[in-house]
């Protein structure tokens, strides 16, 4: 946007890789229409121009694919949810497989030592490939 002067195209893929919500989708594109930029939706094949204030057809299509987009963004966001929840009730473990835990007390013998071996605990992280998180986390428990 910084690099966008008047009489530009700015060429985008689809609504939802511009912005979040319909009202920053709103001011972006007054931003954009501020500098005298156009911007095209390649997957609805439509251009909003620096004219579109004059246009009221136009303005309406921008902000009804606005907010199809953003209904569409909490769709998906709330059915993602939903199966995380759904996976958690049935025992799945939701994120990355953590470290083994072979690795983990290595990591903790390291660190319960670390006045005899003089290692800081960017050295116990690289040694063992526990990361920094797990080790504070497990020296917390204890």
């Amino acid at each position: 946007m910084k690099q966008s002067r008047s009489e530009d195209h700015v060429y985008v893929t689809k609504i939802d890789r511009l912005a979040w919500s319909i009202i920053d989708l709103n001011k972006i594109m007054n931003r954009f229409k501020e500098k005298g930029v156009s911007v095209m939706f390649l997957d609805n094949n439509m251009t909003f121009g620096v004219d579109t204030d004059n246009d009221a057809m136009q303005r309406l299509l921008f902000n009804v694919l606005g907010y199809f987009t953003e209904f569409e963004r909490d769709m998906i966001v709330n059915r993602t949810r939903e199966g995380q929840q759904r996976a958690k009730k049935s025992g799945k473990k939701l994120g990355r497989k953590g470290r083994p835990e072979e690795d983990i007390q290595q990591a903790m013998r390291l660190m319960e030592n670390r006045n005899q071996n003089g290692l800081s605990v960017l050295d116990i992280v690289k040694m063992t490939g526990v990361p920094k998180a797990t080790v504070y986390k497990k020296l917390k428990e204890h």
